[in-house]
């Protein structure tokens, strides 16, 4: 969900290039984490699937409900999206119907221009 790593306090190339470049940001500060007891930073930068994780916590801190990428549809969601479904598909036979009268349209006119060719002597 993140990578995590420290960063002497006072080594500044490491901490720009971290923080900038890569899009490190500060965790914490560990109070004499190294062996000459200088503090150092401890520095995450999370992954898709940990902001997202933080972003759901945070709305359910919140009251509000949401759902994790790639969990499954609650019934009231899966009537939805079957409504949804047969919706389209009706639309889609609507629309076939709406072109077959049009093509129906489009074979008189080439029975008519055929007929005329005949009669001009044209293949």
């Amino acid at each position: 969900e993140y990578v995590s790593l420290h960063v002497r306090y006072t080594n500044r190339a490491a901490f720009t290039l971290y923080s900038q470049t890569l899009g490190f940001e500060i965790n914490d500060i560990e109070k004499g984490y190294y062996a000459d007891k200088e503090d150092a930073y401890d520095m995450r930068k999370m992954f898709k699937k940990g902001l997202e994780k933080q972003a759901a916590e945070k709305e359910k801190k919140q009251g509000k409900v949401v759902k994790p990428a790639g969990a499954p549809a609650s019934k009231e969601e899966k009537k939805e999206e079957a409504t949804e479904e047969k919706d389209d598909k009706e639309k889609e036979e609507d629309g076939e119907k709406d072109g077959d009268k049009e093509d129906e349209k489009d074979g008189d006119g080439e029975a008519k221009k055929n007929k005329n060719k005949k009669k001009k002597g044209k293949k």
